[in-house]
């Protein structure tokens, strides 16, 4: 039996009111006024696909993708493994359902009507009758992020993952830029899928589910002819692959920039008032208050349009300052600056990371360490109604510069006396003493540092991938090689008293006294681990680095 088309022919006919004066409304009248109709929705034939009868189509198991759609969250989409009636192989369907189906419905498969694409979903037929809805594509799909743990066993397996999705949105990318007039930058407003039969990613052009979506990012020189890594001959996410053919499919550069892009963990810590911050340096957030280990020279940084929360008005000012004015007086506001890395980036970190690490004798708790990508200031203020802020009143926030320190190389807590005054250009502002005499609120400021940091195993990962590439993994030899800045440790750390080592196998713990010699602290260590030792197994193990 062959699935065949209705007596229509395959066409869809557009829902009656497109492009008609409010649909199913009745009973009303329009005084005066001119009123044109317009619609860019166009009429587009539908009889190049089959029209499957809903008793013909056995839905089978749900691929994971659920989303409520529609202004109103009416509308269901659902996405199955199904069987045709009439054909062998497996089909995907997805089913609309609820108020606005068929706008949903009509509005993903819009693109599909007159695009083909190996890598892109490819329509086989529709559905349609009451309330439900559905497009059938060829082939059985299976979402990409699906395949994500079978890559988990190793952390280079799991670059080499990002690497072929990334590098296959970029190449179909840019076909799809090309026939849609649109550039496709990142998988935000598209979702990803794996068609087994082949192997190979497909693209459906449709939003992805919130995180049920893998989330790729097109790199900074997206579908410009540009040199790639080699390639494995018919490779595939669902053909293994050993080793040293992933390690060979990656560049250096390549896969440090997928760690710095989404193998991540985020986290900030509080800056003291009396603290300062450096973007770019590596802090232990381990500590209270955070430590400083290791900096860079000469990095450049941006401050972020004002984000806030409350009914006011922000202005920046020819001077960097922003002048805020609130247009409700008595309800509560947040202010945020935020000043962010420019370059270098997270990868500059990274190509040299175990180099800092073995000098400072973390590997254990290398999870510790963050990279600070950003300083936010977040100002918080209280007005109440029986202490309104009075209607004239403007607050200024410092500038950039005031937010640096006087070498401008850190950023530390501005001095927000006297930020009040009546005048708009803060000429003339109110001392602290005048400003509560008014009723002002107290301002407070929480100044914080944010900052990224991986797990060890992606540490492990890039020491291993850098030995591959015939490069000393506790070297800086790889960010030399990719023209990246240098850290260094801050002042005031010594190695000597950074580096601790903890004997876990044998669950002691020493000190390691700098008047006796490395020959007397050997024997020593030797002979504790034998249980012959009468040394305190409560202390540390402090050892100096490698040279």
């Amino acid at each position: 039996m062959q699935a065949s088309g209705d007596a229509s022919g395959g066409r869809y006919k557009q829902p009656r009111h497109t492009g008609s004066f409010f649909p199913n409304a009745s009973q009303f009248i329009i005084n005066g006024g001119h009123f044109q109709s317009v619609t860019h929705i166009h009429q587009t034939d539908t009889s190049d696909f089959r029209t499957i009868p809903l008793g013909d189509i056995i839905l089978g198991k749900n691929s994971g993708v659920l989303q409520v759609r529609g202004h109103t969250g009416a509308t269901i989409r659902r996405v199955h493994s199904a069987l045709i009636e009439g054909r062998n192989s497996t089909m995907t369907v997805a089913v609309y359902e609820g108020e606005e189906a068929e706008w949903e419905w009509y509005g993903d498969i819009s693109p599909y009507l007159n695009l083909r694409h190996p890598n892109v979903l490819q329509l086989y037929g529709i559905s349609t009758s009451a309330n439900f809805y559905a497009a059938i594509f060829h082939h059985e799909l299976v979402p990409a992020r699906s395949l994500l743990p079978e890559y988990q066993h190793s952390p280079i397996s799991i670059v080499y993952f990002y690497a072929f999705v990334i590098r296959e949105f970029e190449m179909h990318g840019a076909y799809l830029a090309w026939a849609m007039h649109t550039a496709l930058l990142s998988t935000l407003h598209c979702t990803l899928w794996i068609r087994p039969v082949t192997g190979q990613l497909c693209i459906e052009l449709s939003r992805p589910a919130g995180s049920q979506g893998l989330i790729i990012q097109a790199r900074a020189d997206e579908y410009q002819d540009r040199p790639l890594s080699p390639s494995l001959p018919d490779n595939h996410l669902l053909t293994p692959l050993q080793k040293s053919q992933l390690i060979a499919f990656l560049t250096l550069a390549e896969y440090h920039l997928i760690c710095e892009r989404y193998l991540p963990q985020s986290d900030f810590v509080p800056i003291s008032r009396n603290s300062t911050v450096r973007l770019g340096s590596i802090i232990n957030r381990s500590t209270e208050p955070a430590e400083e280990v290791a900096i860079l020279e000469d990095c450049k940084a941006e401050m972020h349009p004002l984000d806030s929360e409350g009914d006011l008005d922000a202005i920046e000012l020819e001077n960097g300052r922003t002048r805020i004015h609130f247009g409700s007086p008595d309800r509560p506001a947040i202010l945020r600056q935020s000043i962010s890395l420019v370059r270098p980036t997270a990868s500059t970190w990274l190509s040299q990371v175990n180099y800092i690490l073995a000098h400072l004798g973390s590997d254990m708790n290398s999870n510790h360490y963050a990279y600070v990508h950003q300083v936010k200031y977040i100002y918080r203020l209280s007005p109440s109604e029986s202490r309104p802020l009075p209607s004239k009143a403007f607050l200024f926030l410092p500038s950039m510069r005031e937010l640096m320190s006087y070498n401008g190389a850190r950023l530390r807590h501005p001095d927000i006396s006297r930020c009040w005054s009546f005048d708009p250009y803060g000429v003339r502002r109110l001392t602290d003493e005048e400003a509560s005499e008014l009723g002002f609120p107290e301002v407070e400021l929480r100044m914080e540092a944010h900052g990224h940091y991986w797990d060890p195993s992606v540490y492990v990962g890039i020491r291993e991938f850098h030995q591959a590439k015939g490069f000393d993994s506790e070297s800086q030899d790889v960010a030399k090689q990719l023209g990246h800045p240098l850290y260094r440790l801050s002042h005031g750390v010594d190695p000597r008293l950074q580096c601790k080592l903890a004997v876990v196998r044998h669950q002691y713990f020493f000190s390691y006294n700098s008047d006796r010699s490395e020959s007397e602290y050997e024997s020593e260590s030797d002979a504790s681990a034998l249980g012959d030792s009468d040394v305190d197994t409560e202390e540390e193990i402090i050892l100096y680095p490698r040279a």
